[in-house]
C-alpha cells in the first residue's frame, strides 16, 4: 500500500470537508459530510474487488471497519451501545469548549391553579406569571450520546440544534479514523505475511 501524492491530497480535501462541516453544522453540510461517508465505505468496498494484495486487504478493512463504526454510532439499532462509545467524550469535551450547546437549565415550574380567575384582571396576571414560566422541552434518549451530555451537562432538547449536527459529523471523522487505522494495520499485516511466506519456500 504505497501513500502517493494523489492519496495525501484526497486526505486533506476530506479534513478541509470535516472541518467546514463542524465549524458551520447546517443541515447541508451534515447531509454532506454523512453522504460522503457513505459514499466512500462503499466505494472502498466496490474497488476491493477490482484489487489484489495489501491494497485489497487495505480496502475492506478500511470498508468493514468504518462502515460498521458509523452504523453502530449513528444507528437507532445500537441505540444501547452508541451511547457508551468512548468517542462521544471528545465530542462533547469540544462541544462544550467551543460553546455549541448551552448549559443544561433548570425549569421554573408553571404557577398553579386553585380556582378560576373570576374577573378580567385576574385572568390578566394568570395568563401573564403563564407566559412568564417556560416549559422544559421534552428530552430525545434516542439522541447520540445521552451518557455524555449528562456527564457534561450539556442540554439535549432538540434534535434540530447544532450540537446535534456536530456529534453527526463528529461520528464521520472518527469512523474515517478508524477506517484508515484498521486498513493500514491490515495491510502491514498481509505485507508481513506475505515475507514470512516468501522466506519459508
Amino acid at each position: 500500500m504505497r501513500f502517493t501524492l494523489s492519496k495525501l491530497f484526497v486526505v486533506v480535501t476530506i479534513l478541509a470537508l470535516a472541518s467546514a462541516g463542524m465549524t458551520l453544522r447546517t443541515v447541508g453540510w451534515d447531509a454532506a459530510i454523512v453522504t460522503l461517508s457513505i459514499a466512500l465505505f462503499v466505494a472502498a468496498a466496490i474497488r476491493a474487488a477490482t484489487v489484489r494484495g495489501a491494497d485489497r486487504a487495505f480496502l475492506v478493512a478500511f470498508a468493514a471497519v468504518g462502515g460498521f463504526y458509523l452504523l453502530m454510532a449513528t444507528s437507532t439499532i445500537f441505540h444501547g451501545l452508541r451511547e457508551l462509545l468512548v468517542t462521544n467524550y471528545p465530542l462533547a469535551i469540544a462541544a462544550r469548549e467551543l460553546r455549541i450547546a448551552p448549559p443544561a437549565r433548570n425549569y421554573t415550574a408553571a404557577p398553579s391553579l386553585e380556582r378560576p380567575p373570576t374577573t378580567p384582571s385576574a385572568l390578566a396576571s394568570y395568563m401573564s406569571a403563564l407566559n412568564a414560566a417556560p416549559t422544559p422541552a421534552p428530552i430525545n434518549r434516542s439522541g447520540d450520546a445521552l451518557q455524555a451530555y449528562v456527564w457534561l451537562g450539556l442540554s439535549q432538547d432538540d434534535e434540530a440544534m447544532p450540537i446535534h449536527r456536530f456529534f453527526m459529523i463528529g461520528h464521520c471523522v472518527w469512523s474515517w479514523f478508524f477506517a484508515i487505522l484498521a486498513g493500514w494495520f491490515a495491510a502491514v499485516m498481509y505485507a508481513k505475511r506475505q515475507r514470512q511466506l516468501q522466506t519459508t519456500d
